[in-house]
């Protein structure tokens, strides 16, 4: 069995959308259909069912969830704990969603660019354990993560350098009054409950930084997607605005994500910034580790002139 097809059939369970799951794996939409088709013949069972509007879980596909969680999982830990440490390894950790900032397919350049650096890309919530421990190089987490969830006292000095920036968007119901304009002021906000998806999108800090300057206060909620929809933040996030009728802020180029329902995205004024960053340990860096941070570290420049407005 193919581990990647379990991959790819966890986001789109997450997801239930064949072309969101395609851009988010970086794959056409036929490959990932066609992978599924042969994960399901290898089990026998059918993990969907179709039709031309909507995708759902089978039993068996709701089934498959867990068991396939750990498969990966273990292959993870078995990777840190066994393969890792090798001339030429790099691992780099994930603790949250970060394929919608481009994170994979700049890894996929920087692979080819250098083949005699194998890059391992691993899903860890333990990253700071794993940095001490030597067992990861890198992770990659939106800003202000670390501020809440690193420990005073832990015996591990962190750098970060910026990735990323981007600017945040409302997520509004189409029939919310603010959806007719433009663009949406903090102060139009001022009287309104807000969603905020934490910590993969990490709005609050920015947000609340922003507010500060103008004075303005905000009525604040952080979300999970499990506490309206489970197993889909895109879906979630859409429930929890449209049966709320509130406003959820995102950065804009995960709100590709949120383009189906009835809801409108619409930017905020003057631009509320967010910020993705690369941390590590604090050492004398391996000659592999300094070639991924100067080739990561040239990226955002790049990034930011292609969202550049006038």
């Amino acid at each position: 069995m193919e581990t990647k097809y379990l991959t790819e059939f966890l986001k789109l369970a997450e997801v239930l959308d064949y072309r969101e799951a395609s851009e988010f794996l970086f794959i056409s939409q036929s490959t990932l259909s066609r992978h599924i088709m042969s994960l399901e013949q290898e089990l026998g069972v059918s993990l969907f069912y179709r039709t031309t509007r909507h995708v759902e879980l089978s039993e068996y596909g709701k089934a498959l969830i867990p068991y396939a969680t750990n498969i990966l999982n273990e292959q993870d830990r078995f990777i840190r704990e066994n393969i890792t440490g090798t001339s030429g390894d790099l691992v780099v950790s994930f603790p949250g969603a970060m394929a919608p900032h481009d994170v994979a397919v700049h890894f996929r350049r920087f692979q080819q660019e250098n083949p005699g650096i194998r890059l391992l890309l691993v899903h860890s919530a333990d990253y700071l354990s794993e940095m001490y421990l030597n067992k990861c190089s890198f992770v990659f987490i939106p800003d202000g993560v670390l501020d809440d969830t690193y420990p005073k006292n832990y015996p591990l000095e962190i750098q970060n350098v910026p990735f990323l920036t981007d600017r945040m968007v409302c997520v509004i119901p189409n029939d919310h009054p603010l959806a007719k304009k433009e663009v949406i002021g903090l102060s139009d906000l001022a009287d309104n409950l807000v969603l905020v998806q934490y910590p993969y999108y990490n709005a609050e800090m920015p947000l609340m930084q922003s507010c500060q300057k103008e004075k303005i206060k905000l009525h604040i909620h952080r979300v999970n997607s499990s506490d309206y929809y489970e197993g889909s933040v895109a879906v979630g996030m859409i429930d929890a605005v449209v049966i709320n009728h509130v406003i959820a802020i995102i950065p804009e180029r995960d709100a590709r994500f949120f383009k189906h329902g009835p809801i409108k995205i619409v930017p905020i004024g003057p631009m509320v910034p967010c910020y993705q960053v690369i941390a590590y340990k604090k050492h004398t860096l391996t000659p592999e580790e300094n070639t991924f941070l100067n080739y990561i570290t040239s990226i955002p420049n790049e990034l930011q002139r292609s969202q550049s407005r006038p």
